[in-house]
């Protein structure tokens, strides 16, 4: 009978060993883990994507109302826009002219004004005739200025003879 069970083992085809078995059914395991954890992080990021996308729908809700209420475009006060200073010879011409004309004089002073303030100014300022000139200040971007003084963009740029919508402070924007 033992020859009999050692002849039928050798006529066996060889067959992987116990250990080679074990590493692959592991490794298919950790793969299946490694899956599952790449599944639930994309289905995390997704969850966050919508809820970012909520949450800016929203705001834009909300700045939509704000414009509709006030009939005034919405201007979110956590951005600042930057101008480049550029040194020129219209610049020094400026600062000679300004001390003269009383116009850039309040101008000046509105710069120094407290926000809260300058709604009020700009109510005495209605009664005043429009000014002929604006000097850019600090902050100031093209279309700010367009709008103050109920203009267009375009017919700002096409008054002033600018090819883009670039300002610098002291430049000197006709508003006629």
């Amino acid at each position: 009978m033992e020859e009999e069970y050692s002849r039928r083992n050798q006529q066996r085809p060889a067959s992987a060993s116990k250990p080679t078995i074990i590493t692959v059914i592991l490794l298919l395991f950790i793969n299946t883990l490694a899956l599952g954890f790449l599944l639930f992080l994309n289905v995390q990021a997704s969850a966050k994507q919508k809820e970012q996308l909520n949450s800016i729908e929203k705001q834009v809700n909300q700045l939509e109302q704000a414009h509709v209420t006030t009939n005034q475009p919405a201007v979110s006060n956590n951005t600042e826009h930057n101008v480049p200073v550029r040194e020129s010879s219209t610049q020094v011409s400026t600062t000679k002219e300004s001390s003269s004309t009383t116009d850039d004089s309040s101008q000046t002073a509105q710069a120094t004004i407290p926000s809260s303030e300058v709604p009020d100014q700009q109510t005495e300022r209605s009664t005043e005739p429009a000014p002929t000139t604006y000097t850019v200040q600090q902050g100031d971007t093209l279309s700010v200025i367009a709008e103050k003084n109920k203009l267009s963009l375009q017919d700002l740029m096409l008054k002033n003879n600018l090819s883009d919508s670039t300002v610098y402070i002291g430049q000197v924007l006709s508003l006629n």
